[in-house]
């Protein structure tokens, strides 16, 4: 089920790539630069921030010109060329997903580790768990993509575009979730009088949904239709 996840989702793409054009141009990454210098109608070495003396290194760890910071809002809802900017609030609420996803993160290399010191001290024989291949390849295309548009901002062109990355957002939400229902099951195992009753998942389960529904009918009625459309009167919200 993954394999074809990962062949609709886009896979088919480097295969396809694989194929024609050999095992190392996966991604077109040579063949790209090649077109891209042949038709160019501006030098291209000014455009990316390597024109800047910056890499990668910079842009990720040393979060140089504020990249981290304005990939973020562009990420959750900084659109138009980043001329319409939402509430707090609604950066936010992604923030929380953010966090879960890297506690989760420390979460996983701790399993990781501590169920090969167990194979290897030979205390179990079990295989590696299924749910921590699934993790793992969730954080690996995140990983993947990041590294794909960080270079492109490096050498090709600066886009700050939260468009680039929204392949993202969906195992960056099963991550998110992930932590807080570990965080759930620890508690339930911690202390046995901890227990959800079945309403009260029912309300969480509403409050999930409806939460984030809330968000960003309030963005799109406060922020975005305003600012393609002043003069429209109608707020519900």
């Amino acid at each position: 089920l993954m394999t074809i996840a990962f062949i609709i989702g886009g896979g088919w793409w480097l295969l396809f790539n694989m194929y024609h054009y050999g095992i190392s141009e996966a991604i077109l990454s040579k063949t790209l630069i090649e077109v891209t210098h042949r038709n160019a109608r501006v030098e291209l070495e000014n455009l990316g921030y390597a024109a800047r003396g910056l890499n990668i290194k910079h842009l990720l760890i040393l979060n140089a010109h504020n990249f981290i910071t304005e990939t973020y809002l562009a990420f959750v809802a900084n659109m138009d060329w980043l001329r319409i900017k939402v509430a707090s609030y609604h950066y936010g609420f992604y923030l929380w997903i953010v966090v879960g996803i890297v506690l989760n993160g420390f979460i996983l290399c701790y399993q990781t580790v501590q169920f090969f010191v167990l194979r290897f001290q030979r205390i179990h024989f079990e295989s590696f768990p299924g749910k921590y291949i699934f993790e793992i390849l969730l954080y690996s295309a995140i990983l993947m993509q990041i590294y794909f548009y960080t270079n492109h901002n490096v050498k090709l062109d600066i886009q700050i575009q939260g468009k680039y990355l929204m392949t993202m957002f969906v195992p960056m939400t099963i991550l998110g979730l992930s932590f807080y229902g570990k965080v759930l099951d620890y508690l339930r195992e911690r202390f046995e009088y901890f227990s959800i009753s079945k309403d009260a998942k029912i309300v969480i389960f509403s409050l999930l949904m409806v939460t984030p529904v809330l968000l960003h009918l309030d963005a799109l009625f406060n922020y975005v239709i305003p600012f393609y459309w002043p003069t429209m009167e109608f707020k519900p919200f």
